[in-house]
């Protein structure tokens, strides 16, 4: 292992120069345009159901969406947790350990993102088709899009749960 801790403050004076606002802005747009979506499927529900060329195809996509959802939880909960041990054990200096941190976080919204959107759109058959308001068996399909806000909201970009996220990937690299 080549990499070594940086000091707290190294770190913080790394994460100054904006890195910490671009964090901010992803964990507010992804998040923010997937709740937008979850309200345009919300109006459509409220309208006139149309004739659908698939009948029973919000129905039969919903267990791929629920599997999608979960497997982007997943791999959301393991796979940043070791990109960024993996990059701070040979990380060079505070700038390029906190940019390891960026990508971990950018990793773990985009995985579940995924898995997200997969919902809204069946969601989004659903709400055209009428078979939202008739079957909310289909509304697990947005579990997904809750997760993901969950999880934004949750793991706000504060400076000091950011340097300590960094210090425990360390350890566990170690």
């Amino acid at each position: 292992m080549t990499g070594h801790l940086f000091s707290r403050h190294e770190l913080a004076a790394a994460l100054d120069g904006g890195r910490l606002r671009a964090l901010r802005i992803l964990h507010s747009a992804i998040p923010g345009g997937i709740a937008l979506f979850l309200g345009v499927v919300g109006f459509l529900a409220a309208r006139p159901a149309q004739a659908s060329p698939y009948p029973g195809l919000p129905l039969r996509l919903t267990l791929p969406s629920l599997v999608l959802g979960v497997a982007g939880g997943a791999a959301a909960a393991l796979l940043p947790r070791r990109l960024l041990a993996r990059r701070l054990a040979v990380a060079g200096s505070p700038e390029e350990a906190v940019a390891s941190l960026q990508r971990a976080a950018l990793l773990r919204l985009v995985l579940l993102e995924g898995g997200s959107l997969f919902g809204i759109v069946v969601l989004l058959f659903a709400a055209l088709d009428g078979s939202l308001v008739t079957d909310p068996f289909l509304w697990l399909n947005a579990f997904p899009a809750f997760a993901l806000v969950a999880v934004a909201v949750l793991g706000w970009p504060e400076r000091e749960r950011l340097l300590d996220e960094i210090e425990t990937a360390y350890r566990r690299a170690r």
